[in-house]
């Protein structure tokens, strides 16, 4: 019962900042303020969804609303968060694609992908993707990490 109350808050708070930043984009320049402000509007939009879902509804019977929560899953957030914090530090000492690779790598047994062969190609079109599209179509340079300059 308690944590409605501490999801309504973190709600109408995040709510109340995204009202205040949409209000300061009003004054970037023209065309400049479209995609933050189109951004805080989908924001406000679940977080106005969040809130609503915080009040009681149909009571479910208590065998389908008590899941097993296996100690593996209490831990894979955590695991998870490391391994993005991993990420950022592989993009700076060895690059977009070497990191990007060897993260997608120690995903897999972390989101306990099903089929691997899949996962593996999904991961690799992902990747390439991201590189032709940011380095050849948008001219941006990705990151090459400190090792290969």
């Amino acid at each position: 019962m308690k944590t409605h109350w501490i999801d309504r808050g973190v709600a109408f708070f995040i709510a109340g900042v995204c009202i205040w930043l949409y209000v300061l984009a009003r004054a970037f320049p023209m065309g400049g303020d479209l995609f933050p402000r189109f951004a805080l509007a989908v924001i406000i939009v679940l977080c106005a969804m969040m809130f609503v879902q915080t009040f009681p509804g149909k009571s479910k019977s208590s065998a389908e609303s008590a899941p097993v929560i296996q100690r593996r899953d209490i831990a894979r957030p955590y695991l998870l968060f490391g391994l993005c914090l991993l990420y950022v530090l592989l993009m700076v000492l060895i690059g977009y694609l070497a990191g990007s690779v060897l993260t997608a790598l120690l995903l897999l047994p972390a989101l306990g992908a099903k089929s691997k062969p899949v996962y593996l190609m999904i991961t690799a079109g992902v990747i390439l993707f991201i590189y032709l599209f940011f380095s050849r179509f948008l001219m941006v340079q990705l990151p090459v990490g400190l090792m290969f300059v």
